[in-house]
């Protein structure tokens, strides 16, 4: 599998295996790309910046993406959220004018916190059940709103 930013445009899930377009071995080998084990945290750089996810299989990326390979596979979510929390700031450094670019100096100088593993995996936990309401809230606003709508609608042609 073969991403690009564009790819991650749309994404509600933490993790991504596929974007629209593979490449082959010899692509690989011929260009920029960049192979990711399974389970690196990948960070669109450009075009656009922020995007997030955790590779679900091993991936190739083009340049647009500074990724993290944990060295503990453990604290991949735990950076996924940082992340995802930071990509405003890390954006507001990034470069360029035809596009803005986030360069690896940036991301490798971020002040990163580390608290110990069974520190991240509750600190990912709770995240992960406030993101669950947070999901759940969303999708009654979308049905309440859908309910007003049909009934604006109906009262509109019973006026009539």
């Amino acid at each position: 599998a073969w991403l690009t930013p564009a790819d991650m445009q749309g994404v509600t899930t933490k993790y991504i295996g596929h974007g629209k377009r593979d490449i082959s071995t010899l692509g690989l080998q011929k260009s920029s790309a960049q192979l990711m084990p399974e389970g690196s945290v990948l960070f669109s750089s450009r075009a656009p910046i922020g995007y997030v996810a955790i590779a679900e299989c091993e991936v190739s990326t083009n340049q647009g993406f500074k990724s993290v390979v944990p060295y503990f596979l453990e604290c991949n979510q735990f950076i996924y959220y940082f992340l995802r929390y930071f990509a405003e700031q890390i954006e507001a450094n990034a470069r360029g004018t035809t596009f803005k670019e986030v360069s690896g100096a940036i991301v490798r100088n971020l002040p990163f916190p580390l608290p110990p593993v069974a520190e991240q995996k509750r600190i990912v936990a709770k995240v992960d059940s406030l993101m669950a309401i947070c999901d759940k809230l969303e999708a009654r606003l979308k049905t309440s709103s859908e309910v007003s709508s049909d009934l604006a609608t109906a009262v509109t042609s019973i006026v009539k």
